[in-house]
């Protein structure tokens, strides 16, 4: 079983900054599934959405740019991959782009605070 499911999945938004540029980015189910199709098309690797948050949080670039690029399409940035990895992002912009998506994606994968807990579990 995945480590999360679509019941699961808080929708999470960042604003950032790139460049002179200021982004929207949604972390959300629609996210992840360009990240996944971005791994397909671009990079050759069949990959679902779980190992890909697994080489986000180890540091990976490939994620990193990955998970960045289906963000801002969710997010509605009209943009290429060619458009985002050559023009938009660069070394300079790899820090703050993953604190703003680590960040997100750990509220994406939250659970809400709920009324209906089940009995005997707290709320967050």
């Amino acid at each position: 079983m995945s480590i999360f499911s679509s019941l699961d999945i808080c929708p999470a938004s960042r604003i950032v900054k790139i460049g002179d540029k200021t982004f929207k980015l949604d972390c959300d189910m629609l996210m992840l599934s360009h990240a996944e199709q971005v791994y397909a098309m671009r990079y050759g690797r069949d990959m679902n959405a779980t190992m890909i948050l697994g080489e986000l949080i180890n540091g990976k670039t490939a994620a990193l740019m990955a998970i960045a690029y289906a963000a801002l399409l969710s997010g509605g940035t009209v943009i290429t991959w060619e458009h985002f990895a050559k023009d938009i992002f660069n070394s300079k912009d790899y820090d703050p782009l993953f604190d703003a998506l680590s960040g997100a994606v750990i509220d994406m994968m939250s659970r809400p605070d709920s009324d209906d807990a089940p009995e005997g579990e707290e709320k967050n």
